[in-house]
């Protein structure tokens, strides 16, 4: 998607080095930056969306306070000359209604996916299938448990949590043998961080544990929030929310736990992603103000992980996007500054400087599994009803 005119500015006592911000008594000049190994500290600067040739405002709210661009050949609610709205199942390419490309169906009970190298990952019923990202003939990586959940790779081998088995499990990605890793009762979520798999589960059940990448008896983390466990793309940080006001923040390296950003909401999903500067925590849905029946999809945060101040990049009393009596949130995934929802009604795109808003696609009619959207370089990936589509970015 096309960002808008965001732009960002390094705070006081920080100096632009080539795109970095980095403190300015490291360097005289720019071009004398030495290598800075800590996340860039920077504050955003949101100013009036000016929308360029490919964007027009949207014509239902452009003369709201906080009218957003719309990128006219991907937004499905003006795809191309700014007026035809795309039908249900639809996304926008170039200007056209189009149909997603199918990378995998038949599926009968998708749990999650996950995108490595060209090959996408999925959970589904009582197997672990692989298909290229291009889409072909799955290839059984195993079929010998109960019901595999959340997935992680590292290296070679493959960690996958099984629900019903009560185990967190490892099988070379290439398919093979499964070994335990660790029991735990009815695991969901999973994520790796330092030299050691997380994972949900055991009494209570949303209690978060650990144990060594090699396997071994799990240890106690925290006794609340393994519904949503997510690690920064480098695996160093693991970070949770156990409720849609919280998130919190484990440190592998002496299993502490600390509060990280609180911000009081009624509702009733949440969803998290990380990339290697912040944290995006998406929560819903929100009401109408005056006709509290319907719903809209909430708010998103974005969380530097250096310790600045959070700032609300998304509200959806802003923007009134797609009312329904019943509303969820799914998933949630980040990509080269852009924020990527699944909710209810489809998928969208937002920068994560909070100045332009797209809808990529329109979400099918009718009850079924949804679950998770991931992005790698050129597309979005999403699991709805008994398949996988994906669609350009």
């Amino acid at each position: 998607m096309r960002r808008g005119s965001c732009q960002r500015q390094c705070e006081a006592g920080y100096v632009d080095c080539g795109g970095d911000c980095r403190p300015a008594d490291a360097c005289a000049t720019p071009d004398s930056c030495p290598p800075y190994s800590g996340h860039a500290r920077v504050a955003w600067a949101k100013q009036p969306c000016s929308c360029g040739p490919d964007a027009v405002p949207r014509m239902t709210d452009s003369s709201a306070p906080n009218a957003e661009c719309i990128v006219s050949d991907r937004d499905v609610r003006q795809c191309g000359n700014g007026s035809t709205v795309c039908s249900p199942s639809k996304t926008c390419v170039a200007g056209i209604c189009t149909n997603p490309e199918v990378v995998l169906g038949g599926l009968t009970a998708p749990h999650a996916i996950l995108l490595d190298g060209n090959t996408v990952f999925v959970s589904e019923g009582n197997s672990i299938l692989s298909v290229p990202k291009s889409g072909g003939s799955p290839a059984v990586v195993t079929t010998t448990f109960a019901s595999p959940r959340r997935m992680a790779v590292v290296g070679n081998e493959l960690y996958f949590a099984d629900y019903t088995a009560s185990a967190i499990m490892k099988v070379p990605k290439t398919g093979g043998t499964a070994q335990v890793v660790s029991s735990t009762a009815a695991p969901t979520e999973l994520a790796i961080a330092g030299n050691y798999v997380y994972f949900s589960g055991g009494s209570p059940s949303t209690s978060i544990r650990r144990a060594p990448l090699s396997g071994g008896t799990p240890e106690l983390v925290a006794s609340s929030g393994g519904s949503l466990l997510r690690a920064d793309p480098l695996g160093t940080t693991l970070l949770y929310m156990p409720n849609e006001s919280e998130l919190w923040r484990a440190d592998p390296l002496s299993n502490t736990t600390a509060l990280y950003w609180s911000e009081a909401f009624v509702g009733t999903d949440y969803a998290l992603a990380i990339d290697d500067e912040a944290a995006y925590a998406l929560r819903g849905p929100i009401s109408h103000p005056t006709a509290p029946n319907l719903k809209y999809l909430g708010q998103a945060y974005q969380v530097l992980l250096d310790g600045s101040p959070a700032r609300k990049i998304f509200d959806g009393l802003a923007n009134y996007e797609g009312a329904y009596t019943t509303y969820h949130i799914y998933s949630t995934a980040v990509r080269d500054e852009t924020l990527y929802m699944y909710a209810t009604g489809g998928v969208h795109a937002l920068d994560t400087c909070g100045s332009s808003y797209v809808k990529l696609l329109q979400d099918p009619p009718g009850a079924g599994p949804r679950s998770d959207v991931l992005v790698d370089e050129t597309h979005v990936y999403v699991v709805i009803y008994n398949a996988i589509w994906r669609f350009p970015r």
